[in-house]
């Protein structure tokens, strides 16, 4: 399938619990990079522009289309995006520094109008769900976790995603911080360790004195790309979304879902992926009180439904 090609699949009202409806045919999602401002070496690895908006428009069944473009700076950008076609329902911002991308997000935001997701937030609902589905294995508390979180500065959402998803004590440990807090002692008592250094050497030998799969990273070049299928289709299917920190925790439980048990995240060929985050990510844009006191969530998950004991 095609990038500009959507599945044949029925459209209709909205169910909580279901996969979102199909948006009209002209809807689509642009994926977009900033030639004139592109991530260091290291972070642009992996598929391309094209490959991007294949995978989402692929899994999602929402048409999407790659756009490469060349701005002066973040203001000038987040005015280009804003002036896009009134079919751009959704903006996914990739494979740009970092900095200007975050500036555009804002920007954009206070322009109004489509909702625009960044690499910085793809890679935070990732390690998100990577980190609750650690934890949940090991039945620890989440109120009473410790996590680390090592190389903070390069992720900044990590944190309030950590604190929306009910973890309180965290740690922020940049390398900086050598000097006076040496990275082995500090992570020494965390019950898990965000990675967001890479291939730290140091790390790596904290590691070897840890738990098994107690450090928590990205290891592939589509994992942060998990999420964004779901994200968007539920976007899609949603009027007015308020995309903000509660959607992307939204989305991690979503991953937690469809995480098959011998792995902390699903692969891109997980067959409930995109359907267990749209349908999280839907009960956050479309809220509905729960009928009589009781959890409104009528409709399980497939695996929920094949597996009732879990329910």
């Amino acid at each position: 399938m095609s990038a500009g090609e959507a599945w044949d699949l029925p459209v209709g009202p909205f169910i909580p619990g279901a996969m979102p409806p199909l948006p009209a045919a002209s809807w689509t999602i642009a994926v977009v990079n900033d030639a004139a401002a592109p991530r260091e070496p290291r972070a642009a690895t992996g598929p391309g522009l094209h490959e991007d908006a294949a995978v989402i428009a692929d899994l999602s069944g929402v048409r999407a289309v790659p756009l490469s473009m060349v701005s002066r700076d973040a203001a000038h950008l987040a005015t280009t995006l804003h002036r896009l076609p009134l079919d751009i329902g959704a903006i996914f911002l990739t494979r740009t520094d970092l900095a200007r991308a975050r500036e555009t997000q804002q920007l954009l935001t206070e322009l109004g109008g489509r909702p625009l997701v960044i690499d910085d937030d793809a890679r935070a609902i990732t390690l998100t769900a990577a980190l609750l589905t650690y934890l949940t294995r090991l039945h620890r508390p989440l109120p009473t976790s410790r996590v680390m979180i090592a190389g903070a500065a390069s992720l900044p959402l990590m944190c309030p995603m950590l604190l929306s998803a009910g973890i309180f004590d965290i740690t922020l440990w940049n390398p900086q911080d050598a000097r006076c807090a040496a990275l082995a002692r500090v992570a020494r008592d965390a019950d898990a360790v965000i990675n967001l250094l890479g291939p730290d050497p140091e790390l790596a030998r904290v590691a070897l004195d840890r738990p098994c799969g107690s450090v928590i990273g990205l290891d592939g070049d589509t994992d942060h790309l998990l999420a964004l299928p779901g994200l968007f289709r539920a976007i899609a299917g949603s009027p007015g979304p308020l995309v903000d920190i509660e959607a992307y925790a939204a989305c991690a439980r979503g991953l937690m879902a469809a995480a098959p048990p011998h792995r902390l995240l699903p692969s891109l060929r997980s067959p409930d992926l995109t359907y267990e985050v749209a349908a999280a990510a839907s009960q956050v844009f479309n809220p509905v009180p729960p009928p009589f006191g009781r959890s409104w969530r009528l409709f399980p998950s497939r695996r929920q439904r094949d597996r009732p004991e879990q329910r």
